[in-house]
């Protein structure tokens, strides 16, 4: 459970409070624990010197930030908060760039490193420091993003994803048994006959397309229908037999058997992230960051690319613009937590209902 940082201050260690005191240049007792926690709830919880230590961060620091309080986890482990340095450092075998950047962070009260019970040795950043940054964040980026009224066109998938996948698991069992190529693919007629069921279509990919990094058969199928195939396989109801492909019992008996909507969108949102991830280190704070942005009004989507586009590289054949806009916007869409539109040719991008629900947390003031 998510902490603040007065609790997080009275269960850290005695040094970590020393060092923060003498961050903060307190005027206490260093002996005693309490005035020290005193001392110190007074100077972190000083909105303007907040600000200040915000805008006197540097780029590698920024984003070590950012990627911490865009993330919906709340606790982190050794390896998470590694990997969020190296993303973070220009050079990622810096070592030393890392445990200064971390250090620097724990100084601040911004990073505490805990023990308890079955989690270990963990970090943890303070719920009501992180809200209060990520207001002050926002309020920057705002100033930078260009908000338009509501468009004339409008495109929204919903749970479309959540229906075609119904229809996946219907399809399959009426077959029985659909045989697939040499290469594991679905034959093109029983794709066809799918997709033409399908309430979003896809065109079929062409001969010679070289794709990967984003899914186990994106080389074989077009983005939506191959998430939709990864997720269904890896959450075990289908099956690949030799040249085949079948329901396993559970998929059998999730015919006709509707799961709860938002249940199913979410549990598919973050198996699309793990999966991204790996080609976009920072997938979950920038999808964090696109919500947030877009949460109160229509953006246009190339003011929110200026803004987020730092945290964007391209991946092989990739750019930074087919990355943002095919790997993240568009699957968004298909997901249900953005819409699309259009003012003047100018393309926007707005949230749904579900988008906001799904990151409620975050929002909570």
């Amino acid at each position: 459970m998510a902490m603040n940082i007065s609790e997080m201050l009275s269960i850290c260690d005695f040094h970590d409070l020393h060092r923060m005191a003498l961050q903060y240049e307190c005027e206490c007792n260093f002996h005693s624990k309490n005035e020290l926690i005193q001392s110190l709830l007074f100077q972190v919880k000083d909105n303007n010197r907040l600000k200040n230590q915000f805008h006197d961060l540097t780029t590698e620091e920024i984003s070590f930030l950012y990627q911490l309080i865009f993330d919906t986890k709340h606790s982190f482990s050794y390896e998470d908060i590694l990997a969020k340095a190296k993303n973070s450092l220009l050079n990622a075998d810096d070592k030393q760039g890392y445990r200064k950047m971390t250090a620097s962070f724990i100084k601040r009260g911004w990073l505490f490193r805990l023990s308890r019970g079955r989690v270990g040795l963990h970090f943890e950043f303070p719920e009501d420091i992180k809200k209060r940054l990520i207001m002050i964040i926002l309020d920057d980026l705002k100033e930078k993003c260009v908000y338009r009224s509501s468009p004339s066109i409008i495109q929204d998938e919903r749970f479309a994803l959540y229906y075609d996948w119904h229809q996946l698991i219907n399809f399959i069992y009426q077959q029985g048994e659909i045989p697939v190529t040499n290469q594991g693919a679905i034959y093109k007629k029983y794709l066809q006959q799918l997709f033409q069921q399908f309430s979003v279509g896809e065109e079929e990919l062409q001969k010679g397309d070289w794709r990967f990094g984003y899914g186990r058969t994106f080389h074989l199928y077009p983005d939506r229908f191959s998430l939709l195939y990864d997720y269904t396989y890896h959450q075990g109801f289908i099956e690949e037999v030799p040249n085949g492909l079948r329901l396993t019992t559970k998929g059998a008996e999730a015919v006709g058997h509707f799961q709860d909507k938002e249940t199913f969108m979410l549990s598919i949102f973050h198996f699309w992230q793990r999966v991204y991830r790996k080609a976009i280190p920072m997938l979950p704070m920038i999808v964090t960051m696109v919500i947030l942005l877009v949460k109160d009004g229509w953006a246009e989507e190339k003011s929110l690319k200026s803004i987020l586009q730092k945290w964007i590289p391209p991946f092989y054949y990739d750019n930074a613009d087919v990355v943002f806009q095919k790997r993240i916007l568009k699957m968004l869409l298909h997901l249900g937590i953005v819409r699309r539109g259009e003012c003047n040719h100018e393309p926007l991008v707005g949230l749904t209902t579900f988008g906001q629900k799904s990151y409620e947390r975050i929002f909570k003031k």
